[in-house]
């Protein structure tokens, strides 16, 4: 295996997230790459920076950008495996454990005395935990998403069978939400999770945004997302970033939305990047030519 590239960034500043699903080896030295087989220079600002020593992409990438893989719960309670992933990669993002449906506690917000809603925080210790003892940086997705949010959440006293809950209320439930997670995180495990991807996939691919979403359906309109961002930086530490995450975002309605969309947040000053989600198994990683 070689690793070639010469990378020449002036005056550009570049966010870019790659994430990968790692595959758990548990003999260590399987799979490696001798440093005799990777070549690497890297130019910045006309400074050489030599990385030939380099023997995993997150060393042959370390002046570029973070390498990261999508994990689960059982990686995370998988000594083995995080070791490879640790070793490989230095950010871990959870593929479904951190989003709503996975926070959200039906029980207890139904019981809260301000009627706003409760999170569990059991899985969500794992996690951070876990992270922050193999020192990795852990990416959060995600806080906001038409998917994976139960309905009872969007509904008139958390009971799906009375209909929406109006806007207003809906704004107050996406705050609390939001600053209970992020406080959590932040006040349990200081330093952790360096990222939120704040929204995701608020657009379809008809280069509108999505209208078969519980927040589009309660809100009437689109300003959930500048909502959800509004929020999110309340309440996250300065230096946490945040991203608003999608798909496809190389077909050109849809990347212009998204563009003017990020324009705006940023002229906030409330967005830091954007997500470009793939999904590619690794099965078909190895038959590509």
């Amino acid at each position: 295996m070689k690793i070639r590239k010469k990378i020449v960034l002036g005056g550009i500043i570049v966010i870019a997230a790659f994430t990968g699903f790692g595959c758990g080896q548990k003999n260590g030295n399987e799979g490696d790459v001798s440093p005799a087989a990777i070549e690497s220079e890297q130019t910045v600002s006309g400074t050489a920076v030599d990385v030939s020593d380099a023997v995993t992409l997150k060393e042959a990438f370390q002046n570029d950008f973070t390498v990261g893989a999508a994990i689960h719960l059982g990686v995370i309670n998988d000594n083995d495996r995080m070791e490879w992933i640790c070793k490989n990669n230095n950010s871990i993002t959870m593929g479904n454990e951190m989003k709503p449906e996975s926070l959200l506690d039906w029980e207890a917000t139904e019981k809260s005395k301000d009627g706003m809603p409760e999170i569990k925080t059991e899985n969500l210790d794992k996690i951070l935990k876990t992270a922050k003892e193999y020192n990795i940086k852990l990416r959060g997705h995600c806080l906001v998403w038409h998917s994976q949010t139960p309905d009872w959440f969007f509904s008139k006293e958390y009971e799906p069978s009375n209909g929406y809950a109006d806007k207003e209320t809906m704004r107050q439930r996406m705050e609390i939400y939001i600053k209970k997670v992020l406080t959590y995180c932040q006040e349990n495990y200081p330093g952790v999770v360096y990222a939120w991807d704040v929204v995701n996939e608020g657009m379809g691919d008809d280069g509108w945004y999505r209208t078969e979403s519980g927040w589009y359906e309660t809100y009437g309109d689109e300003s959930y997302i500048t909502d959800a961002f509004t929020f999110a930086r309340k309440y996250a530490d300065e230096d946490v970033k945040l991203f608003y995450n999608d798909y496809n975002e190389y077909t050109p309605d849809k990347r212009d939305l998204i563009v003017d969309l990020l324009k705006d947040l940023r002229a906030k000053g409330i967005v830091d990047g954007v997500g470009m989600q793939s999904h590619f198994p690794f099965d078909t990683i190895h038959h590509l030519p």
